[in-house]
């Protein structure tokens, strides 16, 4: 090993062994009213419950020259939902026993 590495390693490790830590990383108080952006909201539209639990929505997709929203839920229902929001109604269940194959929906899925 050459001179010229171990003497970068030597001062590599003695400058991370110099290294202090603060304990108050922000001295001055941040304001809360500085930089703030304001984000209003209204609700849009509601897709129902499942089985007593609340929907786990994770695409909401436009179809364009439809006039509607698409949106599905993790445990196989897929909504149509109407550019203003008033009417929303069931599409598809793929979880419906016609299908015969149940959707597997506990946990960690990822999935439609």
């Amino acid at each position: 090993m050459s001179i010229n590495r171990v003497l970068l390693v030597t001062l590599l490790s003695a400058s991370s062994a110099l290294a202090q830590e603060t304990n108050d990383p922000f001295p001055e108080p941040i304001s809360s009213t500085d930089g703030v952006i304001q984000v209003n909201f209204s609700e849009f539209a509601s897709v129902p419950d499942i089985d007593g639990q609340p929907a786990r929505m994770m695409l909401l997709s436009d179809e364009p020259g439809t006039g509607r929203l698409f949106v599905n839920d993790m445990r196989g229902q897929l909504y149509s939902i109407d550019y203003d929001g008033q009417r929303v109604t069931q599409y598809l269940d793929i979880d419906d026993a016609d299908w015969g194959v149940g959707v597997q929906s506990s946990r960690n899925e990822l999935g439609f």
